[in-house]
């Protein structure tokens, strides 16, 4: 899915809740998968991923322990964290003030 991330990501987001509740996690992910042209067979072996899985939970360890993220979204400006949900204008506001210093 090259070039697909950020549709693949906001389709995951915007039906995270529903999937969560249905308890049905696997099935979830891979209607999403399959939506975007994945095969069951493609979608089970990018799960499986050792290496993938590795990388992201590394990820979560350094966001957690190095830089204390506790909430999402949490956005990192010239270092500074903002923490939940921010509109572009906030995000330009946050953005303007770093610029000056």
């Amino acid at each position: 899915m090259p070039g697909k991330y950020f549709e693949v990501l906001t389709t995951v987001f915007q039906k995270q809740a529903a999937i969560f509740e249905s308890g049905r996690l696997w099935e979830g992910l891979l209607a999403i998968g399959q939506q975007y042209g994945l095969t069951e067979a493609q979608f089970t072996a990018a799960m499986n991923d050792a290496k993938a899985l590795e990388g992201v939970n590394t990820r979560f360890r350094r966001a957690i322990g190095e830089d204390q993220v506790q909430v999402t979204p949490t956005f990192f400006v010239n270092g500074a964290p903002y923490e939940g949900e921010a509109d572009v204008a906030a995000l330009s506001k946050i953005f303007a003030l770093a610029a000056k210093g």
